[in-house]
């Protein structure tokens, strides 16, 4: 059962073998791990606009997409995301469209977000979240 959202940066951070990340993902099993399907589209346009990324991670990137639980947005996702966009938009600490999203999947679903950019999910309300590099 998937416990664990991984944002993109996680990814990344793997690909670049970060000793505190791939740690992570040693203390999990793989079904406990998921990605969005933003997630995928961000490492992919990543790997569009750098062709050697897709040389030197591509095996890597493919495995973990066999491996990890893939996860599309769907309307709980989407009601969460309207949900947490409102109350950060009357605090005045908006955060992007994309880890707006990835907050209200992991939200609508109590997946604990595994991420690097604690700095704007610490101010969703409401969200788990841990930072590999630093727990």
């Amino acid at each position: 059962m998937t416990r664990f959202l991984l944002d993109t940066n996680v990814i990344s951070d793997l690909f670049r073998g970060h000793a505190e990340v791939m740690a992570g993902f040693r203390r999990h099993a793989p079904q406990d791990l998921g990605i969005s399907t933003l997630t995928v589209m961000e490492i992919e346009y990543g790997m569009e606009r750098q062709p050697q990324a897709r040389k030197k991670f591509g095996e890597l990137w493919e495995g973990l997409q066999a491996d990890l639980t893939l996860l599309p947005f769907e309307a709980p996702d989407a009601r969460h995301t309207a949900q947490i966009r409102a109350a950060l938009a009357a605090a005045g600490t908006p955060i992007g469209p994309f880890d707006l999203q990835l907050a209200g999947t992991a939200r609508a679903r109590r997946l604990t977000l595994i991420t690097h950019n604690t700095a704007e999910f610490a101010r969703v309300p409401d969200l788990k979240w841990q930072d590999w590099r630093t727990d």
